[in-house]
Parts: C-alpha cells; sequence; structure tokens
C-alpha cells in the first residue's frame, strides 16, 4: 500500500525539476516494512524497528525538499501539511538526497497527502502477527 508524499500544488515544477515526481514520492508498507521514496533517496525500514509515529509541526522556514532535520532525521517534505514523524527504536544510516546521508537517523519525518490513513495501516499492519 503506498501513501503519496505531499508535495504543495505550488512547487510541484520545481519538485520535477529536481527528480522529484509525485508518482515516484510515496511511503509504501509493504513486506513487513517502511518504504521510503523520494527523489534519489529509496530506503526501507522493517516495521519491527519503528517506534512510534506522531504528527508534527513544519513551519515553511524549515524548508521543503529532502533535509537533515534538527532531530538527528531525515525529512521527506514536499509541504507544510500533513507531516509525520516517525521515530526509530535504533539509529540507523539513511540517504537524504544524492550523496547525502546521515549516518545515525533517529527519527524521519514525511508530508502525507493521507497522514491519518497512513497511521491506521501501521497500526493494523504493526498488530498484525
Amino acid at each position: 500500500m503506498r501513501f503519496p508524499i505531499k508535495i504543495a500544488a505550488p512547487w510541484r515544477l520545481l519538485f520535477r525539476v529536481f527528480g522529484f515526481k509525485p508518482a515516484d514520492s510515496y511511503v509504501g508498507l509493504e513486506d513487513g516494512a517502511l518504504r521510503f521514496h523520494f527523489g534519489t533517496a529509496d530506503e526501507t525500514i522493517p516495521l519491527s524497528d519503528i517506534d512510534r509515529v506522531e504528527p508534527r509541526r513544519w513551519p515553511f522556514f524549515y524548508g521543503l525538499g529532502p533535509k537533515l532535520d534538527v532531530a538527528n532525521g531525515v525529512a521527506y517534505v514536499g509541504s507544510t501539511e500533513g507531516v509525520l514523524r516517525i521515530w526509530l527504536k535504533r539509529p540507523r544510516r539513511m540517504n537524504v538526497w544524492g550523496a547525502f546521508r546521515r549516518s545515525e537517523t533517529h527519527a524521519v519525518t514525511v508530508s502525507l497527502e493521507d497522514p491519518s490513513g497512513f497511521i491506521a495501516a501501521l497500526e493494523q499492519a504493526r498488530s498484525t502477527p
């Protein structure tokens, strides 16, 4: 099941120019894992490594696109709306964009078209043995 990353309408063309196509920008819930696909980032995290998910405020001045997040995390955001932070049980190495990586990622922040649907699907997947 794929949950599209929300990219605000005024920025869609600019995002496309840099390789962030809406059809290829998503968080996938598949085979017991979360797959983050945004530009050159294509990361998979087992559901067993997810600690918790919570809504997050993302002011415009934080910037949009792939980012290093202040909480030792990475961010894949295309909008200031529908933003969630997904905390990990243990740090891991993750791609941000191109050659930029974070060696110890503690959380992933992502803007989604349907954040509440994602949370419900994630909770159901985590509760299913």
